[in-house]
This record gives C-alpha cells, sequence and structure tokens, in this order.
C-alpha cells in the first residue's frame, strides 16, 4: 500500500520532466526573432520582388484592379512601450506585404481608419494589421492594350492576362497555375 502511494507521484514527475525536454523551443518553430514564429517568407523570387517594390495605401486602388485576397500581418511586440508598438506595427506590415505579395498583390490597402502608422492593434505581445492585396498590373496591361473592360471579362481575355503576365517573368508557373485555376472556377 505504501509503495502505491509513492509509484503514482513519482511516475507522474518522470512522464512530465520527460515531456518537458522533448517540447523545442519556441524560437526553433522558425522565423526570425523580431517577426517572431509567425514570419512569412517569400514564396518565390517574383514574389519578393512584388513585395519589395509594393505600393501601400489606405485607398483602394484604381478601377480593373483586382482582389487577391484579405490577409493578417502579425509579429512580436512590446505592447507596453512607444518603441515595442513601432516595431511591431513594421514587423507585422512587412509579414502583411509579404503574405498579399505570395497571393499575387503588387498593391496592399491597409484596414482601419486614420493614418497608416495607426492601423492595426497590440494585444498580448502580439501587433496585427490587417489588409487587402490587388493585382494593379493587369488592369495597367489592358490599358496599354486598349482592351476595354467588357472586353477583358471575357475568359479568353483573362487567360490571355495571365500568360502575358508569365511569359514577361512576373508570376511564376505555380502562381500562374494557381490563377488559372482561379480564374477557370470563377463565374462570369
Amino acid at each position: 500500500m505504501a509503495a502505491r502511494a509513492w509509484l503514482i507521484p513519482i511516475t507522474t514527475t518522470f512522464l512530465l520532466a520527460g515531456c518537458g525536454i522533448s517540447m523545442p523551443e519556441l524560437g526553433s518553430l522558425g522565423g526570425d526573432g523580431s517577426r517572431g514564429i509567425f514570419a512569412a517568407q517569400p514564396d518565390s523570387s517574383a514574389a519578393a520582388t512584388r513585395a519589395e517594390n509594393m505600393e501601400i495605401s489606405t485607398e483602394v486602388p484604381e478601377v480593373g484592379a483586382r482582389e487577391t485576397g484579405q490577409r493578417r500581418g502579425i509579429a512580436r511586440a512590446n505592447c507596453a512601450s512607444d518603441d515595442g508598438l513601432e516595431t511591431g506595427y513594421e514587423n507585422a506590415l512587412e509579414d502583411l506585404r509579404i503574405k498579399v505579395a505570395n497571393d499575387g498583390a503588387d498593391y496592399l490597402r491597409v484596414r482601419g481608419s486614420g493614418d497608416i502608422e495607426s492601423r492595426g492593434f497590440c494585444d498580448e505581445n502580439y501587433y496585427r494589421i490587417d489588409g487587402v492585396g490587388f493585382r494593379t498590373d493587369v488592369a495597367n496591361a489592358r490599358s496599354a492594350d486598349g482592351n476595354t473592360a467588357s472586353g477583358a471579362d471575357s475568359l479568353t481575355a483573362r487567360l490571355e492576362e495571365l500568360e502575358a503576365l508569365r511569359e514577361r517573368d512576373l508570376i511564376t508557373e505555380e502562381e500562374y497555375d494557381r490563377l488559372r485555376e482561379r480564374v477557370m472556377n470563377e463565374p462570369y
């Protein structure tokens, strides 16, 4: 009886100690220390170029730009200090920029109200900022070719636009396949 009383606490202690040893450090899960474990990386060199040259605004882009999707940038931040908030904002914006570039965007609309620097929020030591990506070079290519909006709505015209972007190495083969699939599945 006395052995059973000692066996359960000792077994539990060894079990918990063993689990604690096998758990990885949070820093080893990916990302760099400043942007945190959620840090996005460019999927390709084309995405890296788009992220680097991305136009960032609080306004919706010109007519004809295609939305690529909504994303959230997340970064570690010290929410209790001004420097921590500023660093968190910059890192979360960089994370957001990379995420929308991976979706094929070259224009980022940061969601929220007020100045662009005041958008987003910091809670529980993470800064979060929301945005919507747009592909504007599709609209520019359309206007340069002289296509009208009604002509660009046809399936053939949209597929030709994607083909032209791929041939000019503005999108990778994987992005082309993903966007082509999206175009094929969209209703007219």
